[in-house]
């Protein structure tokens, strides 16, 4: 019988005589406090696509002994969200404090400092204050990775994961199969036309040591990093991010093993809101794009079960990693003085509404899990307060006793410190989201890339392209492959999405939606279009115009 709640370990003794390489000459303007050593550290662990699939936030089937004990010592977050639906942007605006919409970061093609060059990000805010900043494994978009790397003024124990985890299979026959697809691509493409197609399989769970999968690799990582950071005379804020449960669902046999594919439960609305625009769904192309995957059509529901078991696997092995990494931090007497935050960079479609993937401005993809524990304050329990990332800047810059100067980008979100301390505090707040055209702009938030779409995708997408024609005759369709963004608001009952179309210089909205996530919490209903509900409607679109500053963008003046 497996044990669920056992720590799994990874050897060490590879890193212990690493020494400490970097110091703080990346760091500029540090402003050492007489009283530095006293305020808190902090580490930020990021999942990525990790939606709240997780036994603490009501999902039984799935087993987070870890990540439960971690929502059992502080402030579980049910109502949290991103800005975006997608990992750039995501990431992007939760650790420059800004919103999408204000920074142009749209899409996972854009690179941060092309469209934020000044931008004092949450861990160069941190080393200016005299704290040694680290990252490990995934903070930034992968893109973002190099020219990022200057926001952290110090290197871990151990170098870098050497290999990529999205395609890092164990077994040699997907090896085998992956190489040779690749040589079958480049042939027909030629090495610069193949992004997108040269992808394994989907699922891949084989009996290979654990440390030789990055999440493991970099947790391992981590502990010894503590170990050094205990004695040091500073503070420490460091990202761990888990590159699990991303695409491709890949991890060791003994995560796929702890679950039964007969008992896992398909998702219960599969199909599109009724009265929903065509557009605003995808075709799951991001899973599609793997081999063997079906590339048109429903997934049978064994298929579905099979990739459900896949996800639900590799979020039990990243919570085996935090489990060991918070077992880390206390052995190593650093955990009575360290703010623990935990979060997914965005939420995923497990089927819901017929699709698997991100890329939406629905509910699913934009409720994020998220935890912070201080435990100075000691305060737990649950908060069905409406946030967002945008709040995780100046909340630990509060929570760790530091002044964001005048002089810097003015913060877009608010400190949660008083919900930290009294979690039954819902307030009258929102959460904007915002992500273009997703039906044409799914992977990557761009247009699908001519040779992906010739080589798995025309048919899908003369169908769809055919159906938004057909659907929006006064719109051509280059609007929607290059000009529709979707921006979504949330209070604490509805969900409000308006879809934009930005190719003049005055804006007009050609498509709205509305849920009521008391009645139809999977939203399943769109009541935009009924007349009734237009008071709500006009609330809501004047609340969030407002938000983002783009009273004056439209071609009809938004009394507010």
């Amino acid at each position: 019988m497996i044990d669920h709640f056992k720590l799994f370990t990874v050897p060490i003794a590879l890193v212990s005589c690493i020494p400490f390489a970097k110091t703080m000459d990346k760091t500029v303007s540090a402003i050492e406090s007489k009283d530095n050593t006293q305020r808190p550290n902090v580490l930020f662990i990021i999942s990525d696509d990790l939606r709240p699939e997780i036994n603490c936030y009501g999902y039984p089937i799935a087993i987070t002994p870890n990540i439960d004990r971690l929502a059992a010592s502080g402030v579980l977050f049910n109502n949290a969200y991103c800005q975006a639906a997608l990992s750039g942007p995501s990431r992007g605006s939760l650790f420059s404090g800004l919103r999408p919409s204000t920074t142009g970061y749209i899409h996972n093609d854009i690179r941060f400092r092309t469209v934020m060059p000044e931008v004092i990000t949450m861990s160069e805010f941190f080393g200016r204050n005299g704290y040694t900043t680290i990252a490990l494994g995934k903070i930034y978009h992968e893109g973002d990775k190099k020219q990022m790397a200057e926001t952290f003024n110090a290197d871990a124990a151990m170098p870098e994961f050497p290999r990529a985890a999205d395609s890092d299979y164990k077994d040699p026959d997907n090896v085998k199969l992956l190489n040779a697809h690749r040589r079958e691509m480049i042939e027909k493409y030629g090495p610069t036309g193949v992004g997108g197609l040269t992808i394994g399989p989907v699922c891949e769970f084989y009996d290979a040591p654990e440390e030789e999968y990055h999440d493991a690799y970099i947790t391992t990582s981590a502990i010894a990093t503590f170990k050094q950071m205990a004695t040091q005379n500073k503070p420490f804020f460091m990202g761990v991010g888990y590159k699990k449960p991303h695409l491709s669902f890949i991890a060791p046999k003994k995560y796929w093993d702890m679950y039964e594919e007969r008992e896992i439960p398909l998702a219960a609305d599969s199909i599109s809101p009724r009265d929903a625009p065509i557009f605003t769904l995808h075709n799951s192309f991001e899973v599609r794009t793997r081999y063997g995957v079906p590339k048109y059509g429903r997934f049978s529901d064994d298929y579905q079960r099979y990739l459900m078991r896949g996800y639900l696997a590799c979020v039990s092995f990243v919570d085996a990693q935090i489990g060991r990494l918070i077992d880390g931090l206390r052995k190593a007497g650093l955990a009575d003085n360290t703010i623990i935050v935990f979060c997914g960079d965005h939420g995923w479609h497990l089927g819901e509404m017929g699709i698997w993937g991100k890329a939406t401005n629905y509910e699913i993809t934009n409720r994020v899990p998220l935890i912070i524990v201080d435990p100075r304050i000691g305060k737990k329990g649950k908060t069905r307060a409406v946030v967002e990332f945008l709040d995780l800047y100046p909340t630990l810059a509060d929570l760790a006793g530091l002044i964001v100067p005048s002089a810097m980008q003015k913060l877009e979100g608010r400190s949660l410190r008083n919900v930290l301390k009294n979690p039954s505090k819902t307030g009258n707040t929102i959460a904007i989201s915002e992500f273009p055209c997703p039906a044409l702009r799914e992977w990557a938030g761009v247009k699908t890339a001519d040779n992906v779409r010739k080589e798995y995708f025309d048919h899908s997408l003369d169908d769809i392209e055919t159906r938004i024609r057909i659907e929006n005759p006064d719109t051509p369709l280059n609007v929607f492959q290059e000009n529709v963004m979707g921006y979504t608001i949330r209070d604490k009952r509805y969900r409000y999405v308006a879809w934009v179309d930005q190719s003049q210089s005055k804006w007009r909205i050609i498509a709205s939606e509305l849920y009521d996530h008391v009645k139809d919490p999977n939203e399943t209903v769109n009541l935009a279009i009924d007349n009734r509900q237009k008071n709500t409607v006009s609330r809501l679109e004047k609340q969030m115009w407002k938000v983002l500053r783009f009273e004056n963008k439209f071609k009809t003046k938004i009394k507010l």
